[in-house]
Formats: C-alpha cells, structure tokens, sequence
C-alpha cells in the first residue's frame, strides 16, 4: 500500500505547481538524515523532492516527500535497521536579504512512516512500523543562481511525541 501512495504524491508534486502561473518552482534536496529512539540514534543519507507555490516575495506554501534513508547503528551484537520516509505540507515564510540570499522559516505537517527491523547477533529478527502525522518545522538560506535557480540550505524536523526525525540537506530549486 505504501507504494501507491508515495508514487501518487510524486505525480501530484510534479504536476500541481505546473498548473498554475508565476511563483511556482520544484527541487531537489540531498543531505543528513537522523532518527533518534531513546537508546539508539541513527543517522544515513536522506534525499528531498518539492515544490511550492509563491503567494507573494514572503510567503509560499510547500509540498515535499522525503526519503530519510535507511540509517542502521549495531551496539554490541544488537543491530537496528531503519527505513523511513515523509510527506509534509508547510506555509513558508521568507525574508530577503539583498538581491541574492533569503532566509526562511516553514512550519506545518508531515505523515511519516519509520519501520525498524532489530537484530540479535544475526540469528533473530523483529520488524516494528511506526506511522504518524505530526507538526514539521524547518529553517534556511536560499542563495540565488541566476533568474530561475537557486541552492536552499535548510535544517527540518518532524516533531514526533516519540522520535526525532531530521535532515540537514542542500539542494537546487527552478522557479517557473
């Protein structure tokens, strides 16, 4: 079931900033992940695909899912694997500053899905799978290259009541 809904999330990703005029734009990130669950604290690569949509040169509403990898940590013979990924909608707020960089701040939700397979010295293995909607924050810099293209570089975080979910990613963003 998890497939279906991420491929129908990307197609609608793709296709909703295409449907409307001026201040849309669409990106790719690639960064730090981390998950942290009490005892263990995991961190992998994580890859971002979004797109927004510009209200006006300060706010902006967001769509992103995000691959947070499949970070593992073995301690002592016991071994965690995790997979986890996200879906978030965000209001974004943004502050130029002078002609090339913006700072931002985005707040909203995620539904989020973390599935953790724990093994026991190799010979024994159990599969848990946590799912959530939760509030997601996150803060940056956008640094323009030209009219159409710009690098953010940004730090979001899902608030779980259980799990701390992050990534540290840098990108690159075509506005249309």
């Amino acid at each position: 079931m998890k497939s279906p809904i991420r491929i129908s999330f990307i197609i609608c990703l793709t296709m909703f900033p295409a449907m409307v005029t001026g201040g849309s734009y669409l990106g790719a990130a690639i960064g730090y992940s981390y998950v942290d669950q009490s005892l263990f604290a995991e961190s992998g690569t994580g890859i971002k695909v979004f797109g927004g949509i510009g209200l006006n040169s300060y706010f902006s509403v967001e769509a992103a899912y995000m691959d947070l990898g499949q970070p593992q940590e073995d301690l002592f013979g016991l071994q965690q694997d995790y997979d986890v990924w996200a879906a978030g909608l965000w209001a974004k707020g943004m502050l130029p500053l002078g002609s090339r960089i913006i700072v931002f701040g985005k707040a909203g939700l995620a539904h989020w899905d973390l599935e953790k397979t724990t093994t026991f010295f190799g010979l024994s293995s159990q599969t848990v799978s946590q799912s959530g909607n939760d509030p997601i924050w996150g803060v940056g810099m956008e640094f323009k290259i030209g009219d159409r293209y710009s690098m953010p570089l940004e730090y979001e975080r899902i608030e779980s009541e259980d799990d701390e979910i992050a990534l540290f990613s840098i990108g690159i963003v075509y506005r249309f």
